[in-house]
């Protein structure tokens, strides 16, 4: 994981910044956050200037997420191998156990 400045790179996981091998599922919410997956390891959030780290310590189902998706109504959506979460903003949320999965 690296951000390009215009002029040099930073590399995050070289830095251990980031942890894991590999990131992936990138997505850009509404809030301009930049959330993405590292293997085995959960997904991170990114404001810009930190990185918050999620597991499932936080709801997630499982910390091999696959995908990242951001529905209509602003909703974060994670597929992991143990199933679907929603962040309601502070934590992770099993999707089975949320009805009717929309706020």
């Amino acid at each position: 994981m690296s951000k390009y400045d215009g002029k040099t790179y930073t590399n995050f996981t070289k830095d251990g910044i980031v942890k894991g091998e590999e990131t992936g599922g990138f997505l850009e919410d509404r809030k301009g956050n930049i959330w993405f997956t590292a293997e085995n390891v959960g997904v991170y959030k990114y404001d810009g200037a930190n990185f918050t780290l999620y597991t499932t310590e936080d709801g997630l189902t499982s910390n091999l997420v696959i995908r990242i998706f951001e529905d209509n109504k602003g909703q974060l959506w994670f597929g992991t191998w143990q199933g679907i979460c929603i962040f309601d903003g502070e934590k992770f949320v099993n999707a089975k156990d949320k009805e009717p999965w929309t706020k």
